[in-house]
């Protein structure tokens, strides 16, 4: 019960934030709170218990840049993250964890939920737009992990 009523919490804070649907969900995330920072504060949300295996964030996607460029993970969480763009077709691409979004349209919102390895402690795993040349045009970003 407790956690539906966060998850209708947290669905009711995002529909509120937001003038359009989400085009895609796939799960209903337990969020946390400090099990992740990033390293420029708000927009990202990050709300209730840091030992959560599951954590919720908001990254947004704008002219040729991810706001934050940085997320600190855990190894072993699942990451629920909600992307807006706020100008023109961008997705998120992080290689290495074979995440791939479709391309965002903007002021509508895409959650997408990835797995971050246990054993993914110290390292690094990049993210970044592949529409066109955004990437060579630095619409790039870092997930750090712990």
């Amino acid at each position: 019960m407790k956690k539906s009523l966060i998850a209708i919490g947290s669905a009711l804070i995002l529909i509120a934030g937001c003038t359009a649907q989400s085009t895609q969900t796939t799960a209903t995330p337990t969020p946390t709170s400090s099990a992740v920072t990033t390293d420029t504060p708000a927009p990202t949300q990050v709300t209730g218990d840091t030992n959560s295996q599951t954590v919720s964030m908001t990254i947004d996607e704008e002219s040729f840049s991810f706001t934050p460029k940085v997320l600190n993970v855990k190894a072993g969480q699942t990451i629920h993250l909600t992307l807006t763009s706020t100008s023109g077709g961008h997705n998120f691409v992080v290689d290495d964890l074979g995440v791939t979004t479709t391309t965002l349209s903007a002021g509508t919102p895409q959650t997408v939920d990835f797995a971050i390895p246990a054993d993914a402690a110290g390292k690094t795993y990049e993210f970044h737009c592949s529409v066109a040349n955004h990437k060579d045009l630095g619409m790039t970003g870092q997930i750090k992990v712990s």
